[in-house]
Formats: structure tokens, C-alpha cells, sequence
């Protein structure tokens, strides 16, 4: 029997520092096969010998070409090898944001920024949200490029926590691939109804109805007629008084 032929290499999955490759099925029994891989400029080296049509190489270098080229070997010897095909490692994800901000600016509005990822492809922003209820799970409230975003008061008196990350994605192995970013330390926000406070502490003298001014026009005016009526009275008693004294003072 002559040497079995080539097998087909194909890419069943990648990571940052792991290429899966797989060869389909056995064509001869008992047949096992070889994997080589190499960069670009080195020599092949041998990463997997065995009967399984399919290997996942580990520990490689992020965002790296590799070169691969598999052989099947069976009592007859040695096959041909396959094609060089070219698989390639994904890049590390962008990093997690950072100088998160969350505050409240209205009564039913809250502004969540933070500061752009520095990354090689263009980035997407994903905002988290939950507030401080018991087993209450994060919720998607944003996705978009802008570096801040406006979020929902949700309750008043309760605390919010947003999260965000970055988010990538780029085409590789023909294929596009997403790659997700860690989310930054949540931050806090303690919600109030801020229609209710004070602003500038300054407050707002008490307002009356025009009924309520009404009467106390006409209290008003009452005061003031009492106090004319007794200077009046007053009035009247000193001039009593002195005519009476002029009378006595005639008699004698």
C-alpha cells in the first residue's frame, strides 16, 4: 500500500495564544499523523504526533502568524505533506476604561464618562448598569463610540453602579472575530430627587392666594381703626379732665 495522502488543514478555532487546527477523518486505520508548526523566517517544529484529527497548539504568541503543515503516517510510511497554510493568533483586547465618572444631573438623568481606550482598531464602548436592590444583575444601558453616556434613573434613594468596556472586532483567518475588553471597577451614584432640594440655599419665600392676602389686608385695616378710635378716646378724656379743672379753679 502506498503512503496515505496529505490531509486538508483547516482552523476550528483561535485565541490569543492558541491555534486549534483540525485534518477531518481518518482515512487509514491505525494511521497517525504529524503537526508542524513555524513563524515566519524559522524552522518547522513538530507540536503534535498522534492518531486524533485534531490538535489545539497552546502557549503561542499573541497576534502572530504561524505556519502549519500536517503529514499522515501509516505502516507504509510516511505521506506527503500537506499545504502550507497560514493561521494567525488574535491580538491581546483593548484594555479596561479608566477616570470613570458617574453623577446626577437631573431628577431622572445620569452622566456616566470615562476616558478612550488607546487601541489599534477602532473601538466600541458597552455601559453596564444595575442598581443596589438585592439580586439585581448588571444591564446593557449603552453601546456606541462617544466616551460618555446618559443613564436612566432607575430609583430614587437607591444606589446605581455602571461598568464599562471596550470592544473590538477585526477580521482574521478569514473569519471576523470579536475581541471583548475587561470591564473597569464599577462606579457609585446615591440618587435623590433633586427637585426637592434647596438650590443655592436660597429659599423661596411662601406664596399666598389672593384670598389669604384679602384677609390679611382687612386685619390690617382693623388695627388701625382700633388705634384711631382710641387716640380719639384718649382725646376726648384729657379735654374732659381739663375743663373740669378750669371749672374749679372759676368756683374758687
Amino acid at each position: 500500500h502506498p503512503p496515505p495522502p496529505p490531509p486538508t488543514l483547516a482552523l476550528v478555532s483561535c485565541t490569543t495564544q492558541s491555534l486549534k487546527v483540525a485534518w477531518g477523518r481518518k482515512q487509514h486505520k491505525g494511521a497517525e499523523y504529524l503537526l508542524q508548526m513555524a513563524q515566519q523566517g524559522r524552522s518547522f517544529r513538530t507540536v503534535y504526533r498522534g492518531s486524533s484529527t485534531a490538535h489545539k497548539a497552546t502557549r503561542l504568541q499573541t497576534d502572530t502568524e504561524y505556519i502549519c503543515r500536517a503529514a499522515a503516517i501509516s505502516q507504509s510510511g510516511q505521506g506527503a505533506w500537506s499545504e502550507h497554510v497560514t493561521f494567525k493568533t488574535l491580538p491581546s483586547p483593548p484594555l479596561a476604561p479608566t477616570e470613570l465618572v458617574l453623577r446626577q444631573v437631573s431628577d431622572q438623568e445620569l452622566l456616566l464618562s470615562w476616558s478612550a481606550v488607546d487601541y489599534p482598531l477602532p473601538l466600541t464602548y458597552e455601559v453596564q448598569v444595575r442598581t443596589a436592590k438585592p439580586g439585581q444583575d448588571f444591564q446593557q444601558a449603552y453601546k456606541g463610540v462617544a466616551c460618555s453616556c446618559s443613564l436612566e434613573v432607575r430609583s430614587h434613594d437607591l444606589s446605581h453602579e455602571a461598568r464599562v468596556r471596550a470592544v473590538a472586532s477585526c477580521d482574521i483567518n478569514g473569519q471576523e472575530e470579536v475581541l471583548w475588553g475587561t470591564f473597569a471597577h464599577p462606579v457609585h451614584c446615591l440618587c435623590k430627587k433633586l427637585e426637592e432640594e434647596v438650590v443655592g440655599g436660597a429659599q423661596e419665600e411662601p406664596s399666598h392666594s389672593p384670598s389669604e392676602e384679602g384677609v390679611a389686608d382687612g386685619r390690617g385695616l382693623d388695627r388701625k381703626l382700633l388705634g384711631f378710635a382710641a387716640l380719639v378716646f384718649v382725646s376726648v378724656m384729657v379735654f374732659a379732665v381739663a375743663v373740669l379743672l378750669g371749672q374749679n379753679a372759676l368756683q374758687q
